[in-house]
């Protein structure tokens, strides 16, 4: 008893170490069995004990390696880790949660920022590429008609096509910025929610759509309806959405050819009047003019010469008689079964 109460606290004597022992005397009230069953567990309990120190001390050193710390891992009490982990837990866990926090929200704001920069910078761009077709278009016409292209937003779009393009954005102001939000609170959540709204118990049909809406719109095209307008010359204007259906296969043919000649015009600079846009000016046409009729081949001909491009044109032999007045060269290609031959074609009524 003395010795008892020397090795172990008077209250857990009586809370815990006494009732054990008077539960353990119920099932064993030999003293000599009793000691020997205890002293076997014992042993047992200090060799799991032993093996457990181990391990402690081997990932405490593991730990010490790690993260470069000078802490003794073979200590008996497990304070100075103790204390290394309620600095983690309480105090830069804390810290970190802040800045990842902080990081996210600039993260957010920085990504919105850029998407609508990009998107800004796109509809400039595409404006200033119409404005250069339509440079190149303004001393071209087709017979008597003349041609313009246009671009305007979207009606379904309209609401993001104005934020985008909000005189407020231009001064500098960062798009949380109070004035632009109070303005564009709704427009903007509204525009982000549908692609960047991720949760990963998302079905896949829904994926499916998330997917779809990041490729709209984070394309400028979807935000602008693109047309062509042609002027007679009494002055009157019609766009080529509203009457393209009801023309013939000749004249759908004309705006073809009015935007591809436009473009390649605009492509290779031709408006810029110098030796350093020396190019070779090349567009090469395959079964062309197909539709088209004699007036119309013809029209086709001469602004393709006026826009200063070198062509290289190929077409049946019913549209030699349109065609051959106007190129400089006419090569016949002939082929028989499969051999294919090329000579120069010779007007034998010029």
């Amino acid at each position: 008893k003395e010795r008892i109460n020397q090795s172990f606290d008077k209250t857990w004597i009586q809370t815990v170490g006494e009732p054990a022992f008077l539960d353990i005397l119920q099932i064993n009230s030999n003293p000599e069995s009793l000691y020997e069953t205890l002293t076997t567990e014992i042993a047992s309990i200090l060799k799991t004990l032993d093996g457990q120190k181990r391990y402690i001390d081997e990932l405490r050193t593991r730990y010490n390696t790690i993260y470069e710390l000078n802490y003794d891992p073979s200590c008996d009490d497990n304070k100075a880790y103790e204390e290394e982990y309620h600095d983690l837990a309480e105090i830069k866990l804390k810290e970190y949660r802040g800045k990842i926090i902080e990081a996210k929200e600039n993260a957010r704001r920085e990504f919105r920022n850029d998407f609508l920069a990009k998107l800004k910078s796109n509809f400039d761009t595409v404006i200033s590429q119409i404005e250069a077709l339509n440079d190149a278009l303004e001393h071209a016409k087709f017979g008597e008609d003349s041609y313009r292209f246009v671009a305007s937003p979207r009606r379904e779009y309209l609401a993001y096509y104005e934020m985008i393009n909000d005189p407020l954005l231009l001064t500098g102001q960062d798009i949380e910025a109070k004035d632009f939000t109070e303005k564009y609170e709704d427009v903007i959540e509204d525009l982000f929610r549908q692609i960047t709204f991720v949760d990963t118990s998302l079905g896949s049909d829904i994926r499916v759509e998330l997917e779809r809406n990041i490729e709209k719109f984070t394309d400028y095209r979807s935000y602008l309806k693109f047309d062509l307008i042609v002027t007679n010359n009494h002055g009157k204007s019609q766009r080529l959405s509203r009457t393209l259906l009801t023309k013939s296969g000749g004249e759908t043919q004309t705006p073809f050819y009015i935007s591809i000649l436009a473009s390649f015009s605009q492509a290779y600079r031709l408006y810029l009047k110098n030796e350093r846009n020396a190019s070779i000016r090349l567009i090469i046409f395959d079964e062309a003019f197909s539709k088209m009729d004699s007036e119309r081949i013809q029209e086709s001909i001469k602004l393709l010469r006026n826009f200063g491009l070198q062509a290289i044109v190929s077409a049946p032999p019913d549209k030699i008689p349109d065609i051959v007045p106007l190129v400089d060269k006419t090569l016949c290609v002939v082929r028989n079964n499969t051999i294919s031959t090329v000579k120069e074609f010779q007007d034998m009524q010029a």
